[in-house]
């Protein structure tokens, strides 16, 4: 039986775009224990921009740019070692870009990745990578990807340092 603990405030850690038109945010709402694993139960939100797909159809110049996408699951359980190996993959990266993948959790109820990766369908480097998050959760599954850079890694670490009360 998972019990609460109490103590550790929500905290947020996000991934933003380079460009500004996307960013991936997840809230650690609580804390729990279940056979001695810590878990954090987060509420995952992912937002995007893009150019006014109607406006496009007719004159591309004029279109604005527009809220695109919203997604958010609300009870998604991570480990707290997956965090912890997220954590040491982005300081690897930031110090000598490599492309990386963690499952940050994988059980027969939720699936949920992220990648960082130069090789992708949009053009990148490495220095500006692609972040990828793969998600299903229950019945509801999704993917993104969008390019990044040193500063939207830093500002992820940053968050989940603070996040995981880490140092």
């Amino acid at each position: 039986m998972p019990y609460y603990i109490g103590g550790m405030e929500p905290s947020k850690w996000s991934v933003p775009s380079n460009d500004g038109w996307h960013q991936c945010d997840f809230v650690n709402e609580r804390w729990i224990k279940r056979n001695n694993e810590l878990l954090v139960v987060a509420r995952l939100t992912v937002q995007g921009k893009n150019w006014d797909q109607v406006e496009s159809l007719e004159k591309f110049e004029n279109a604005e740019v527009v809220d695109h996408s919203n997604y958010q699951l609300n009870q998604i359980i991570i480990p707290h070692k997956a965090l912890t190996e997220l954590v040491n993959e982005v300081e690897h990266w930031l110090k000598s870009p490599r492309n990386f993948k963690v499952q940050l959790c994988d059980n027969d109820q939720q699936l949920l990745s992220i990648a960082v990766e130069d090789k992708h369908r949009l053009i990148t480097s490495k220095r500006k990578p692609v972040f990828s998050l793969a998600c299903s959760s229950g019945r509801t599954g999704f993917e993104c990807h969008y390019i990044i850079d040193p500063t939207c890694l830093s500002i992820l670490h940053e968050g989940l340092v603070s996040s995981l009360q880490l140092r």
